[in-house]
C-alpha cells in the first residue's frame, strides 16, 4: 500500500495545471533522460556542468543561492555521503544537469557558509527547537533541502523529469523540504508540489543582486498520523 504522502502529492500534481509538471510526470514515451546517483569520482563532470550553467548567468531564468555555485560547497556536498547529489544523463550519453537533496543534521548543518542563503533558508522556516534538537547525524534527519538544477546548456524537459521524479522518492519520506530561489519558473513547479513561500529577501540571487531568494517550505511529517 502506497504511502499517504504517495497519493497526496500524485493527486496534487495531477491537479496542479500547471503543463510544465503535467509533461515532465505524466508522460507515457520513453524516457529522453534519467537520473543518476552522483558519486565523489564525479566531480569533475559535476563541476564542467556547474561552470558552463555558471558562465550563462542572468541569460538564463534560474535563481540560484550563491552557495550552489561555489564550486568548493558542490565538491564538499559531493563528498558527503549523506548528500544525494542525482545526475542527470541524456540518451546520448551526456550527462548535462544535476540535483542535490541535503539532509540537515548537526553535521551537515556544518557545510553550510555562515550568513549564507542555505543557513538562513533553514534558520527562516524552522523554530529554535526544531534547530537545537537537529539530530548528530543524518541518518535521523527529517529536513532536506532541495536544490536548484543545475544545467550545461537550455535545459531539458526529459533531464528535468529525471531529476524531479528523483526527488519524488525524497518526499515520500513525510519529511520537511526546503528550497530557496529567486525564479518564478521555479517557484510555480514548488507550489505545484505543495510548497508555501514563507520568508522573503533571504538575500541576492547569484547571476543578478537585484532579484532576492524566497524561501519555500513543505511539511509532510503529520501526514497520515491522527492528531
Amino acid at each position: 500500500e502506497s504511502p499517504p504522502q504517495a497519493w497526496m502529492i500524485a493527486d496534487e500534481l495531477h491537479l496542479s495545471g500547471n503543463d510544465l509538471v503535467q509533461a515532465m510526470l505524466f508522460q507515457d514515451s520513453e524516457p529522453g533522460a534519467w537520473g543518476e546517483r552522483a558519486r565523489p569520482s564525479d566531480l569533475e563532470a559535476i563541476i564542467q556542468i556547474l561552470q558552463a550553467f555558471t558562465s550563462q548567468g542572468s541569460s538564463v531564468p534560474d535563481a540560484p543561492t550563491p552557495e550552489e555555485v561555489d564550486p568548493r560547497f558542490v565538491g564538499s556536498l559531493l563528498s558527503h555521503p549523506a548528500v544525494h547529489v542525482t545526475m542527470a544523463r541524456e540518451r546520448d550519453g551526456r550527462l548535462t544537469a544535476y540535483a542535490f537533496v541535503l539532509p540537515i543534521c548537526r553535521e551537515t548543518m556544518d557545510l553550510l557558509p555562515a550568513g549564507g542563503a542555505l543557513r538562513r533558508l533553514v534558520e527562516r522556516t524552522s523554530s529554535a527547537a526544531e534547530i537545537a534538537n537537529l539530530p548528530d547525524d543524518c541518518e535521523d534527519a527529517s529536513m532536506y533541502i532541495f536544490s536548484t538544477i543545475a544545467h550545461s546548456a537550455e535545459l531539458s524537459r526529459e533531464a528535468t523529469a529525471a531529476l524531479v521524479q528523483d526527488v519524488l522518492h525524497a518526499l515520500l519520506a513525510g519529511g520537511k523540504y526546503l528550497a530557496c530561489t529567486a525564479s518564478a519558473q521555479y517557484a510555480e513547479v514548488l507550489h505545484a508540489f505543495g510548497f508555501s513561500k514563507v520568508a522573503s529577501e533571504l538575500g541576492p540571487s547569484a547571476f543578478d543582486p537585484d532579484r532576492q531568494l524566497d524561501a519555500f517550505a513543505l511539511d509532510l511529517r503529520l501526514v497520515g498520523v491522527e492528531a
